[in-house]
């Protein structure tokens, strides 16, 4: 006999029969074959069934010590089934003709529970007298609970696929999967996954930007052509045997099952993002698009994870990939997690910023580039975040734009800024033309009443129309750009100005931009600060300028930091300028110090000494630009 733990139990039984004690290297070798093998129930029963021997494996897994088990009938270790039917008899019988092996049962402990355990017997000789049997059990519950799982999971899905119509498992527009099939899919690859460690698998959730602006431009019917075009081109790009699902809108899944890391994954991930690239024809349209996928893996070793965890992480990386500009693939890491919880927890917190009166105003000048006079003031959203510190509410995660808390910022703050700007142009008559932009999220250009509710705080505030200028930003936000365009063409036939900031960040096509109804674009800050790098940004900056010339808007840039970058500004036709070259961002009583500070004469003649003397104090640091300034830090900009 080869196994350490069947010699241990003939040695115990030819001991058991000798006169003799046994000796101090037999008790040495005893222990170590026996006693040392305590992840098995090794045990000795003669050929009645009764217990001879008992190492402490068997104590442990049954719950019986020695002393209690010795002398009694091994068919207490079994099911009272199992003894009605005469299985332990049977067992030993079946042994005599051969060692049983590899049969699996259920076995009962003292405190009566139940374990799966794989069972063996071999008989004893001795000379050609039989002995006994060597018993030996070991626990295999945990894989037998992992395989009923996966079991039952094909069960479920044999019998979900039998009794349910293919339409209640399948997306009706585009024929693949739906999302009840996909989580079924999903919960097999969990459940095989406890049973294969070295095996892993993956999901992927895909989302297509600018969805919206595509079926606001196309018409519902043409954008569901679109799908189908979209799904067929993800068939191609993964394997037969890869799960693809269409979780509704332009969401879209995949579970890659058996790879063998986050690599294969990623090969697929570009697959996909290089076969959306390329142009779809839809009714003789051509039709572009990209997508943000979210990547997640399976968890090595013993972290727990369920399928939808697996699905939540994905859509974490899929909104990761999303905030950093989209077109791209994002792999979900564990910070991710910890940052959405920071995220919902800023949200509910801003929820009460109101009512805790945490939310302040500031002002930026906005000045003509020529002549340095003062335009107006860019209002903008300061949160005095009581744990955190200075924040703008544009910190939240975008995802906070499912709710109403910013569109209700919104109107707070245009209902302060309306009020600050008849304040100024009443106390300072040199500066009666003012006006005043703010940024306004998603949320609050798609509610139905926000046109309304402007014109509302103009008419309290005795302000025209043209004295306030709408801002919405061209960035992952704008995503639905096309579908602003009824609000920004009635903001327009009203009166007020209109304008895309942040603009050259690539999120808008010219086609798409030059659908929009807006007055003005604001240069980004990013494409400012490269004009002194060299050639190719003043080429790239002279480009947007020409472009919004060409479309008769207004241009201004944000970030003006020195006087060569005004220069160049200058130079290729930029109208309006703000940024640190003239000031930061102010609170009410810094900026209104900086009004009183002028003489008061012709507004032509004061806006321009105003704007020289921020300039200068600027550049020489004196304490009375210190004082008109606040840190760079605080100076944070509304919803951007």
């Amino acid at each position: 006999m080869g196994n350490p733990a069947e010699r241990a139990a003939q040695r115990a039984i030819q001991m058991a029969k000798s006169a003799r004690p046994p000796t101090a290297s037999e008790n040495t070798l005893d222990h170590l074959l026996v006693e040392g093998l305590s992840g098995y129930a090794i045990f000795v029963v003669d050929p009645q069934g009764l217990i001879r021997r008992w190492n402490l494996g068997a104590q442990h897994l049954f719950g019986y010590k020695e002393s209690e088990v010795i002398g009694q009938n091994f068919s207490l270790l079994f099911t009272p089934e199992e003894v009605a039917e005469g299985a332990p008899a049977t067992e030993l019988a079946q042994a005599l003709s051969g060692p049983v092996t590899g049969h699996d049962r259920w076995h009962v402990r003292k405190d009566g529970s139940r374990f799966w355990g794989m069972n063996t017997a071999q008989p004893l000789y001795d000379g050609g007298a039989l002995l006994g049997f060597t018993k030996i059990v070991r626990d295999l519950t945990e894989r037998y609970v992992a395989a009923e799982a996966l079991r039952e999971s094909a069960e479920r899905l044999r019998a979900l696929v039998e009794t349910t119509s293919h339409a209640a498992l399948h997306d009706d527009l585009t024929g693949l999967a739906n999302k009840s099939l996909f989580r079924e899919y999903l919960g097999r690859a969990v459940a095989h996954s406890e049973r294969h460690a070295e095996r892993t698998f993956a999901v992927l959730f895909i989302d297509l930007d600018n969805f919206k602006g595509v079926n606001d431009s196309l018409g519902h019917l043409l954008a569901d052509q679109f799908l189908v075009q979209i799904s067929r081109r993800l068939e191609q790009a993964v394997r037969t045997e890869d799960a693809l699902a269409r979780f509704g809108g332009d969401e879209f899944a995949i579970l890659l099952e058996d790879i063998r890391g986050t690599q294969d994954a990623i090969v697929v991930a570009q697959h996909i993002l290089e076969a959306l690239r390329e142009p779809f024809t839809i009714e003789g349209k051509e039709v572009t698009t990209t997508a943000s996928i979210g990547i997640a893996l399976a968890p090595r070793g013993s972290q727990p994870f369920t399928a939808d965890s697996i699905l939540a992480d994905a859509d974490l990386g899929m909104f990761q990939a999303k905030s950093e500009g989209r077109a791209r693939y994002v792999v979900f890491r564990d910070a991710m997690r910890a940052r959405a919880a920071e995220d919902q927890t800023l949200i509910e917190d801003l929820r009460e910023a109101l009512v805790r009166d945490e939310l302040r105003m500031l002002y930026q000048p906005v000045v003509d580039v020529r002549s340095r006079n003062i335009r107006g003031f860019e209002a903008q959203v300061l949160w005095e975040h009581p744990g955190r510190g200075p924040l703008s509410p544009a910190d939240v995660h975008p995802r906070s734009d499912e709710s109403q808390t910013l569109a209700s910022i919104d109107r707070w703050a245009l209902t302060n800024a309306a009020q600050q700007l008849k304040s100024w142009r009443g106390e300072f008559e040199a500066f009666g033309s003012l006006t005043m932009s703010l940024n306004i999220s998603p949320r609050g250009l798609t509610n139905p009443a926000f046109c309304q509710g402007l014109r509302e705080i103009l008419a309290q505030a005795n302000l025209p129309p043209h004295s306030i200028a709408v801002e919405v930003t061209e960035s992952a936000h704008l995503e639905s750009a096309v579908g602003f365009a009824p609000v920004l063409t009635e903001l327009r036939a009203i009166g007020f100005d209109t304008c895309v900031d942040k603009f050259g960040t690539g999120h808008l096509s010219f086609s798409q931009l030059g659908a929009l109804p807006i007055g003005a674009l604001k240069i980004d800050p990013s494409l400012i600060h490269g004009l002194e790098a060299g050639e190719s940004s003043v080429k790239v900056a002279r480009a947007l300028i020409a472009f919004a010339r060409g479309l008769g808007l207004k241009c201004i840039a944000e970030g003006v930091e020195n006087e060569k970058q005004l220069s160049i500004l200058a130079e290729l036709g930029c109208e309006e300028a703000q940024g640190a070259l003239f000031s930061e961002p102010l609170t009410v009583a810094r900026a209104r110090a900086m009004l009183d500070s002028l003489p008061r004469q012709s507004g032509a003649q004061s806006a321009s000494t105003f704007a020289h003397q921020v300039a200068r104090t600027a550049r020489n640091g004196s304490p009375a630009n210190r004082s008109a300034q606040i840190a760079p830090s605080v100076a944070l900009r509304r919803a951007k």
